[in-house]
């Protein structure tokens, strides 16, 4: 037999042996093995007194293969009875009479049948000129808020052809509206409140604008009163009675930004953004003042009220309802997940409507069933990484560092330690802790004058190297920009305007004269007699401060843009206005500035300095431009340095320049020759910095995410940092070593943290880094560290404090975390996918491969986690959800599977044959990984509002809920035996369920699974 002939015959027998399992495999399909199950019906009973719950499902594909989870209903998702997709961003609805009415961003007003609350169907709609954002309904006319499109007046009586009765055209953006017999009254935003006469639908007529000084939001009527959400500056209440002529009546400032408001009798509602709800009362003897606050999760924007209770818009964390039958301590009775953006709603009867975004229309039951009460552990900032180890949990944190939790009782974990920097600044007797973002600073001899988080600290700099806090006082408004001259401190402060700080004593400062002003003040400079202010919107404004306690408004001028940063060369003033340029004004008369001129930037004007005739302008990602001023009336164009990042703030010296380029770090300057500009040092470690002043030759930086760098240039090509005042601790990962903590600490690099006494944990070395540290393992002795842009770099522990850098490896994207693992280092790297690296030699490591999947830029399918276990990395994708890589050829890693999961894939973590998912607002999912081919999901822990990381300890899931704290909360119980009695029914028996919880049924085999669309409970349903 020739060789051709006996191929042929083994690839015959070959293919038939392949079709032959085709053919066999095809035909279980058909008999439905190999399929998911599909549930259509849930029955419970209960027996043994509650002890034990009896299950009955039917549905499709049941057999031997399926297994049953049960896991906490955290969402509240049981309360949703009805919903419909509409089109559009989905922002405003109104409900009246079985019908809802809904304003939609690019498809104008829907109307709804809601007669049926669980099926609602369309009836008609009507574009709009402009971005529908809000409706309200009086009788057979349905007022609009239509964005840049004004108010719109429409005849609903025949709600399936709704018709635009009338148009008024209004200044800027309409954003929403109250009506209130023949008044409609607009909020414009900066344009203020509109009052319209709509007596005659045909006709409307504007009667009368009022300003409020702040950004208009939200408006609620009550009686004679208007109360405004009026952004930064709080609440406002105006008087009405005289619709042609509003008037003030009060001003209730809040903590964060004002955005939705609601008027209930006596009291106020005020949706806060980030600073939660916020409770007015309107009866006290001293005037309206706040009397109770509520902590909602994530952000809020709208809210209504009814009965007593608040219904908030929390936007990924759904609608939260709060009691108010005690209006000092609100409280959170309810909240429903309803897997979008809640961004308005409406009541009903016993139903409320939600606006949910993109994902339509979401009909909930009232009253809402109570939410579980999850054990949470209130944390200092948000947390983002967690170890748990023994009885105790290790978590970073964003600007506090390292906190400590004791889990001997894992239903209530307990916060017993951190480690964080805290001053000895004092407020009264109270240490000054300042853990945001550091924005300015100014230096005069010995003293220095810092800003950080709205705190005016002194420093004492008579040792450069090691400068200290010596007193604060917290300032009226943001305090972003400041000028130090003697023991004065003139400050840019924010919404407050202008204000002084009198320094006499260091040790004690004290707040001064303040002058307000129309804009938010950013910048300030001294000149003389003068001090001249960047007002943001307001432009410039000219203050005399002849004596320095009591400054006096003296002169000002409206430029175009947003006025962010002042300098001053005799009777000229450049103002740094972003969009707007850089206007030349003379101040020859203070009290009426001229402008001379305007220079348009090739970017947004930043920061501005002038020395002599020298001009240079921080232009963001244009870097810097500079010009020869000797014709202020015509200034000359020059050359232009291009640096990392954003140029920010620069300062002049000669024939040098320094700029601050924000994480991009600090660069210097030749500037001999100003038509060429060149660098010729830069600052020896990565940070964020965003300020810079010079003195005593030294040169200070604000490092916003930091505090004070004291740089010493006098040999600019070769600048060192010779002193450093830390104000925030960031922690954005740990590993734990023994009684050790290690800490990726961003641009503090990495710290070491004895944790031999838990309840006192010490900070005891640290080692920068030049790059971001956001994740760490350890492994062969060594520390791993992902370092953003500049990829790996590894760590060698000396004694038990000490680090030295000992080997480093550049990499493509942005290094997240790191994962070691048996001589190899699994690096996520964002866009640049999974980096697989040899660190046998931990001093050289070398790249084996890259795995990366072709994510098109919108789908954010980035490497943000990696978890290795045996030969196979579970990747956290971003919105690709789970994806799982076969490494077991670390040269030619493969893609084993994927899985697509809700929300946004951050962490995950591996135990056994189950992944963990921390996926943002989507909370925390679990895989089965049994068969690694075929993923599947086990369940999905809705309700969490912010999973960031996730851990498992001990039968619990601890999870990392940025602003929410820790949670911890019981891993999915799966059913040890699930009788089956056909392929369509199935039963099995639960015990050991809480009674105080509802819990999600899921169905699943490794071909996929189901979940049941209502709860479990005890006792049966």
């Amino acid at each position: 037999m020739s060789k051709k002939l006996f191929l042929l015959i083994v690839i015959g027998i070959a293919a038939w042996s392949g079709l032959l399992a085709f053919l066999v495999r095809l035909a279980m399909e058909a008999d439905g093995v190999p399929s998911a199950p599909v549930m259509t019906a849930v029955s419970t009973r209960t027996v043994d007194d509650g002890a034990l719950l009896e299950v009955s499902v039917t549905g499709e594909g049941l057999d031997e293969s399926v297994r049953a989870a049960l896991y906490a209903d955290l969402s509240n998702s049981r309360a949703i009875v009805g919903s419909l997709d509409t089109l559009g961003l989905f922002t405003g609805v109104a409900v009246a009479d079985g019908r809802a009415y809904l304003a939609s961003s690019h498809y104008g007003m829907q109307v709804v049948d809601v007669s049926n609350p669980s099926r609602p169907h369309f009836l008609g709609a009507m574009s709009t000129p402009g971005k529908a954002i809000s409706v309200v309904l009086q009788g057979d006319r349905a007022y609009v808020a239509d964005g840049e499109g004004g108010l719109l007046i429409v005849d609903v009586s025949d709600p399936e052809n709704p018709t635009l009765v009338s148009t008024v055209p209004l200044p800027g953006v309409t954003w929403e509206l109250a009506v209130a017999g023949d008044l409609v009254l607009t909020t414009n935003g900066k344009n203020g409140i509109h009052v319209v006469d709509v007596a005659d639908p045909s006709e409307p007529k504007l009667l009368s604008r009022f300003d409020t000084e702040g950004f208009a939001w939200s408006v609620s009527i009550e009686g004679d009163r208007a109360y405004v959400a009026n952004d930064r500056k709080g609440l406002l209440i105006l008087d009405i009675g005289n619709p042609s002529c509003l008037r003030k009546v009060a001003e209730v400032d809040t903590p964060g930004i004002a955005r939705g408001v609601a008027s209930a009798g006596d009291l106020a509602l005020i949706a806060d953004f980030r600073e939660g709800l916020h409770v007015v009362s309107l009866s006290g003897a001293q005037g309206p003042a706040i009397i109770g606050h509520a902590d909602i999760p994530n952000w809020v924007t709208k809210v209504t009220c009814r009965g007593g209770r608040a219904y908030i818009s929390a936007g990924p964390s759904g609608l939260v309802v709060v009691n108010l039958d005690d209006p000092a301590r609100p409280r959170i009775e309810g909240v429903v997940d309803t897997k979008g953006i809640v961004r308005g709603v409406a009541l009903d009867g016993d139903f409320a409507f939600l606006a949910d975004g993109r994902t339509g229309l979401k009909i909930l039951e009232l009253p809402l069933p109570e939410s579980p009460e999850l054990p949470t552990a209130p944390t200092a900032g948000r947390v983002g990484a967690l170890a748990p180890a023994g009885d105790l949990a290790y978590v970073a944190s964003d600007h506090h560092g390292l906190q400590v939790f004791d889990l001997k009782t894992l239903k209530t974990p307990k916060l017993i330690g951190s480690t964080g920097t805290f001053q000895k600044g004092r407020e009264g007797d109270a240490l000054v802790r300042s853990p945001t973002a550091s924005v300015d600073v100014d230096v005069d001899g010995n003293l220095g004058c810092f800003l950080n988080d709205g705190h005016v600290m002194a420093i004492d700099l008579h040792d450069p190297r090691g400068p200290s806090v010596v007193g604060s006082v917290k300032s009226p408004g943001t305090a972003i920009g400041v000028a130090l001259r003697g023991d004065v401190a003139y400050l840019a402060d924010g919404d407050s305007g202008f204000q002084v700080v009198d320094l006499t004593n260091p040790r004690h400062p004290r707040l001064g004269g303040s002058v307000e002003t129309p804009g938010r003040a950013w910048g300030v400079a001294l000149d003389g007699p003068r001090a001249y202010l960047a007002d943001g919107e307001g432009g410039l404004q000219v203050l005399d401060i002849q004596d320095p306690l009591r400054p006096k408004a003296l002169g000002r001028l409206q430029t175009r843009g947003v006025a962010r940063e002042v300098a001053v060369s005799g009777n000229l003033v450049l103002v740094a206005a972003m969009e707007g340029g850089v206007h030349l004004v003379s101040v020859e008369d203070p009290s009426r500035p001229r402008l001379l001129g305007t220079v348009q930037t090739e970017g947004r004007a930043f920061g501005v300095a002038v020395a002599g005739n020298l001009a240079a302008v921080a232009c963001g990602t244009e870097g810097v431009q500079l010009f020869d001023l000797l014709d202020p009336m015509k200034p000359l164009p020059l050359g232009r340095l291009n640096v990392p990042l954003n140029a920010l703030k620069v300062a002049l010296a000669g024939s040098q320049m320094y700029v601050t380029c924000g994480r991009g770090g600090l660069r210097i300057a030749d500037i001999s020759d100003p038509r060429i500009p060149r660098i010729i040092g830069s600052s020896p470690a990565a940070s964020s910095f965003v300020e810079v002043c010079l003195a005593n030759d030294l040169v200070y930086l604000v490092d916003s995410l930091f505090g004070i760098r004291v740089v010493q240039a006098k040999d600019p090509f070769h600048p060192e940092i010779v002193g450093s005042l830390p104000v925030s601790a960031q922690g954005n990962d740990l590993v734990l070593a023994g009684d050790l903590v290690y800490l990726a600490a961003g641009a503090e690099g990495v710290k070491t943290v004895n944790v031999e006494d838990p309840q006192r944990p010490v900070l005891t070395g640290s080692l920068a880094l030049e790059g971001l540290a956001h994740g760490i393992d350890r492994g062969n002795g060594h520390l791993f560290v992902a370092g953003g842009r500049d990829g790996l770099f590894v760590l060698a522990p000396e004694g038990r404090a000490g680090l030295r850098l000992a080997g480093r490896l550049g990499t493509a994207g942005y290094a997240r975390r790191v994962c070691v693992k048996d001589g190899r280092a699994y690096l996520a790297a964002g866009k640049g996918g999974l980096h697989i690296i040899d660190i046998r030699e931990p001093a050289q490591p070398k790249l084996f491969a890259t795995f990366s999947l072709p994510w098109p830029e919108e789908a954010f399918g980035f490497a943000f986690d990696v978890a290795v276990s045996g030969e196979l990395a579970y990747v956290a994708h971003g919105r690709g959800g789970l994806t799982v890589v076969d490494v077991r050829d670390p040269l030619r890693p493969k893609l084993m599977s994927q899985l697509g999961i809700p929300g946004f894939s951050r962490a995950v973590a591996i135990d056994g044959e189950r992944a963990y998912l921390a996926s943002g607002h989507g909370g925390v999912v679990v895989v089965d990984v049994a068969d690694p081919r075929r993923p599947v999901l086990v369940a999905s822990y809705l309700g969490i509002t912010e999973g960031q990381d996730v851990a498992v300890h001990r039968g619990y899931l601890l999870v990392a809920n940025g602003g929410g704290g820790v949670l911890s909360v019981p891993t999915p119980m799966e059913v040890p035996c699930v009788d089956v009695q056909n392929r369509n029914l199935v039963t099995f028996e639960v015990t050991g369920l809480d009674p105080s919880l509802a819990y999600s049924l899921r169905l699943f085999n490794r071909f996929g699974s189901s979940a049941f669309p209502d709860v479990l409970r005890l006792p049966a349903d």
